[in-house]
């Protein structure tokens, strides 16, 4: 669908999609009810105008505050291999903390905070498996429980485009089954089986399609 074609309420949801990445949120702040708010947050985002949308105000924030990702990665590299004799200096039990216009610039930039103390200066550097563990993600390395495998064939090309196309399906499951548990779900069992049966079976058939917790905003 053509962003032209969006409706006045669907622009205003792209929109705030931007400001928190909170798709129900965002479609309540659109005028949606608060009752479908969920339910058309999913659609919104399986819209493809929409998407486009959200693509293009993302790509023209970027250029607005002069970001691109392959700084964001250059950061990351230098706060995750900074070396501390980059910094610090030591010999025996000397320390001492280099002059700040020797530094380079991947060096300073893996400095948190300096504080000074009664007992002298005091640095603080990023936290380095933190750093490295955004590296391992953004390259493929580690995996979260909920890997949602979408098929080419629905023509979801870009990681922004997996990515909605990947929230908006989280959002359809917990609909289901939060309509499941509104409805009082029971599972069917041969005659003559316990009520205590049914609802251990009931809990477990739950547990099918409860959604995972574990899911992480694309960056």
């Amino acid at each position: 669908m053509a962003t032209s074609k969006l409706t006045q309420k669907q622009k205003l949801f792209a929109q705030e999609y931007l400001v928190d990445l909170n798709a129900t949120r965002a479609a309540q702040r659109a005028g949606y009810s608060k009752n479908t708010a969920r339910t058309k947050a999913s659609l919104l985002l399986a819209n493809s105008g929409v998407q486009k949308l959200i693509q293009a105000a993302i790509q023209k924030r970027e250029q607005r505050i002069e970001i691109s990702q392959d700084q964001i990665l250059i950061e990351l590299a230098r706060i995750g291999f900074g070396d501390p004799r980059e910094v610090l200096s030591w010999a025996g039990n000397s320390l001492t903390l280099k002059d700040s216009n020797e530094l380079s610039d991947g060096a300073a930039a893996s400095i948190a905070e300096v504080v000074e103390t009664s007992q002298g200066l005091k640095i603080k550097r990023h936290d380095k498996v933190k750093a490295i563990e955004l590296l391992m993600r953004h390259k493929g390395m580690l995996s979260d429980k909920f890997n949602c495998k979408l098929p080419e064939a629905m023509g979801v090309a870009s990681c922004q485009e997996k990515a909605l196309a990947a929230q908006a399906e989280l959002l359809r499951l917990r609909e289901e089954r939060q309509a499941l548990l509104r409805h009082n779900f029971t599972c069917s069992t041969k005659p003559g089986t316990p009520t205590s049966s049914k609802k251990l079976a009931t809990q477990e058939q739950l547990k099918l399609i409860k959604p995972e917790s574990n899911i992480h905003k694309p960056i």
